[in-house]
């Protein structure tokens, strides 16, 4: 079948095209333009974006400078440079006077490092750490082996309790002292006199706190544990949720030394030993108040185990490459130092200046 177009159809069909066409050229024009501004307005954001970083780091700056001053004035007196005490003191008040200031931290001339604003929960690496010296006296008298042989081989509990006693009575030795008690609050627990474990224990926690037991542990932390497990044995619920309580509390706040493995492993003990003992009370008005108790510590743990975590990337990652920077860098007092490092998701920058006697002073 042949169609013979007439010159105005012809001529309707070539417009239809040329609009077609010139509509899509149109489109692509249109796209390309949309395109420019996007990309225009995309160059406009980030032109804003680095003049906003650039005015943020100089008010950074600013602001680092301006306490860096104030912090220069306060450390700078005399006085407070020769005296520990009163350079820690000063250390609080920069720490309560300036919002910038998250941690200080002190590097002495031997590299040992502290932390002015309150203790660790465990010491960190780099830290001083007090050991104890090993045997002390009482472990070698004769009669301490006759006791252990008593208590633990042949389980005559009241012969041995009846040596360590004895033993008490030949040494006025401190440490002596609180290992004996120790021995002693043990031998009445397995004996089933409670009572007068719990007496022996508590003798611990008032006179030999922070003696530490023959493998590093403070005696203290070992007797607080101790009346608590024999308050919970005994059935006395609420006493042993109280002691607990208590040891949570002096782990938190740093009453003993510890080492890292200490403190996680009393830390995991205590928490399970408060979460059965808060799910065995009955009363619901204790129980609700203990559990409410157990938030805040819950709450203080977070906030102390951030700080901590803080702490062990200073020592660990960034004190080291401070360090190398201090001799040639921090020259003279007032002179101060900046560091920036990333670790993980947290930003850390440490403005460092020497002060007495070779001790750099750290601000983080």
């Amino acid at each position: 079948m042949i169609i013979k177009l007439t010159w105005r159809r012809r001529a309707i069909i070539l417009f239809s095209v040329a609009i077609f066409l010139l509509s899509i050229v149109l489109a692509i024009f249109a796209i390309r333009e949309a395109e420019r501004e996007k990309l225009v307005r995309k160059m406009d954001i980030e032109e804003e974006q680095q003049r906003l970083t650039e005015l943020l780091i100089k008010e950074v700056e600013a602001s680092v400078s301006e306490a860096e001053e104030r912090i220069s004035k306060l450390i700078g007196i005399p006085q407070n440079q020769s005296d520990d005490k009163a350079l820690r003191e000063v250390c609080q008040r920069i720490a309560e006077g300036e919002e910038l200031i998250s941690e200080i931290f002190l590097i002495n001339k031997r590299g040992d490092v502290s932390f002015p604003l309150g203790k660790s929960l465990f010491f960190l690496p780099q830290e001083g750490r007090v050991r104890r010296k090993q045997p002390m006296e009482i472990e070698r008298h004769p009669l301490l082996k006759k006791a252990e042989m008593s208590e633990f081989k042949s389980k005559n509990y009241p012969l041995a309790i009846k040596s360590y006693q004895k033993l008490m009575g030949e040494t006025s030795d401190n440490a002596s002292q609180a290992i004996l008690l120790n021995c002693i609050g043990r031998c009445f627990a397995k004996s089933g006199n409670s009572f007068k474990a719990i007496e022996a224990y508590q003798k611990i926690l008032k006179k030999h706190t922070a003696v530490p037991s023959h493998d590093g542990i403070p005696l203290g932390l070992i007797a607080q544990y101790q009346i608590g497990s024999i308050y919970w044995n005994i059935n006395r619920k609420m006493k042993a949720v109280e002691a607990f309580f208590e040891l949570r509390e002096n782990i938190l706040e740093s009453r003993w030394p510890l080492s890292k493995n200490q403190f996680y492993f009393y830390r995991k003990k205590v928490k399970a030993m408060l979460d059965t003992s808060l799910e065995s009370i009955d009363e619901s008005r204790t129980k609700k108040s203990s559990k409410e108790k157990g938030e805040k510590f819950k709450q203080l743990e977070e906030e102390k185990l951030s700080r901590m975590q803080a702490r062990e990337n200073l020592v660990t990652k960034v004190i080291p490459l401070i360090k190398t920077k201090t001799s040639s860098s921090i020259s003279s007092f007032g002179n101060f130092y900046h560091h920036a490092e990333t670790i993980g998701n947290e930003a850390y920058l440490v403005s460092c200046t020497s002060i007495k006697n070779n001790t750099v002073l750290e601000l983080e």
